[in-house]
């Protein structure tokens, strides 16, 4: 049928766009790498140079009492939810001017995904 590519584009353009990443544990861990230098990611790992991550989607910024925090990020009212995430990993000084997390920024969005999956499978 010599429809059949515009058939195929047609569908593809009504099928629903759900933004949602797909999350694959083996490259969220790998892309998580960067993060490890400074962050632990187990319950049973006290906080490093930053906080531990264990169950940070859904927490209070600030919330973790074996970690020190700057003020900024106390004060900053922020709950960690992946919308926030991603706006802080894309930014850190932008969001919260005055934090301590000297990482770059993150600009590469496929690389954002991997890190907010990875974080979100993080819990109990």
């Amino acid at each position: 049928m010599k429809y059949t590519p515009l058939i195929v584009m047609l569908c593809a353009l009504a099928a629903p766009v759900s933004g949602a990443a797909v999350c694959t544990p083996d490259e969220d861990s790998r892309a998580f790498n960067r993060c490890r230098v400074c962050h632990a990611e187990s319950p049973e790992r006290p906080s490093l140079a930053g906080p531990n991550l264990w169950n940070v989607v859904d927490r209070r910024a600030g919330a973790r009492d074996d970690y020190r925090y700057s003020q900024a990020v106390i004060d900053s009212g922020l709950t960690w939810d992946a919308a926030t995430l991603r706006q802080y990993l894309r930014d850190p000084s932008g969001v919260i001017p005055g934090n301590r997390m000297s990482a770059p920024p993150i600009r590469d969005e496929k690389l954002l995904d991997a890190i907010i999956c990875h974080l979100s499978s993080l819990a109990e």
